[in-house]
Parts: structure tokens; C-alpha cells; sequence
């Protein structure tokens, strides 16, 4: 997901979904890591 900025390939996602994941758990990736990317620079801005 970081390589491609967000944009999964298509035969990535079918691979996910065929290991018995859902879409919802694609999005709860995709929340997870957004989460923590704010989370890290607001971290930095408070402490610059």
C-alpha cells in the first residue's frame, strides 16, 4: 500500500480477499495505518 501511495493492485486485493479477509477488514488496514501516520506527525509537530 505505501509503494503504490494507497492504490492497491487489483490481483493484491483479490489475493487478500481469497485468504478469507473482507473488504471491511481491507478498509480497517487501510484506517490503521492512516491512524498511525497522523498520529506520528502530530507527534513531531508537538515536539518541534
Amino acid at each position: 500500500m505505501l509503494a503504490t501511495s494507497g492504490e492497491v493492485p487489483d490481483d493484491e486485493l483479490t489475493e487478500f480477499l481469497n485468504a478469507g479477509f473482507t473488504t471491511r477488514n481491507a478498509l480497517e488496514v487501510v484506517l490503521g495505518i492512516g491512524t498511525y501516520t497522523m498520529s506520528t506527525l502530530a507527534d513531531r509537530l508537538v515536539r518541534a
